[in-house]
């Protein structure tokens, strides 16, 4: 949607988690002004444990009951830049 909107722009995009790596492999290979890093966002430039749901969509780096930690795959700690 925002490439139609803003089609000049330049897009970079986060991404923690890397199961979402070739999707975004893609966008980026199909769009020039779209790249992107698979990190978080925060305030200062750390590593924490990504907390992923079953189906990604409600991962968190807060902590949850139904979420499997990311040290229990073999992803381990996701880089935080600061933004």
């Amino acid at each position: 949607m925002m490439l139609g909107l803003f089609p000049e722009a330049r897009f970079l995009l986060l991404e923690p988690q890397h199961e979402m790596a070739a999707a975004l492999d893609r966008l980026s290979g199909h769009y020039t002004n779209v790249s992107w890093i698979e990190c978080g966002a925060g305030p200062e430039e750390t590593e924490l444990l990504l907390n992923i749901s079953d189906d990604l969509n409600g991962s968190s780096f807060i902590p949850a009951a139904s979420h499997r930690r990311a040290d229990d795959a073999d992803s381990g700690a996701t880089r935080q830049r600061r933004v």
